[in-house]
């Protein structure tokens, strides 16, 4: 086995409203360490935060244009970011619907995609769990940020 670690050149990436700084993160992290110059489109509603990275990555000498924010709708600035011959690779998380339509645009122009699409985390409890600790923790999940979640569990597999 073989990996070779190789920029994109721009990848772009789409940021949802539910925990928009870790996401960027887990994206972004990567990404800018491989070198690639990141167009980052976060939701129109949770902007803010990515705003301020952004100002701090240039205060800590991020070279210009490698992290580059582009705020606006969905339908607008989104469609727009993947719509864009320049944009090597597309980074999505939200909806199966969405990512459908950011599939077949990036496509269009041959950007490969990442694609994180509404989870159905399951929660596997086997024979040797704490089930009053388990059930706790399972609440906790699902309802954590009101289940507007990825990984929420929605299903649990209890031994019997």
């Amino acid at each position: 086995m073989l990996t070779i670690h190789e920029p994109h050149g721009v990848p772009g990436h789409i940021i949802p409203w539910n925990y928009p700084l870790q996401i960027f993160g887990r994206s972004l992290g990567a990404a800018l360490a491989a070198g690639n110059a990141c167009v980052v489109k976060p939701a129109e509603d949770a902007c803010l935060s990515l705003l301020r990275v952004a100002e701090l990555a240039a205060q800590a000498g991020f070279p210009e244009g490698a992290l580059n924010i582009v705020t606006g709708y969905g339908h607008e600035a989104g469609d727009a970011l993947v719509r864009h011959p320049g944009i090597d690779h597309v980074s999505f998380t939200g909806s199966p619907a969405i990512g459908k339509v950011v599939m077949t645009a990036a496509a269009k122009h041959l950007a490969s995609v990442t694609l994180e699409l509404g989870g159905k985390s399951p929660t596997i409890i086997d024979e040797t769990a704490d089930l009053d600790a388990a059930a706790g923790t399972i609440i906790w999940g699902k309802y954590t940020n009101n289940g507007q979640t990825c990984i929420a569990p929605d299903y649990v597999l209890v031994h019997g």
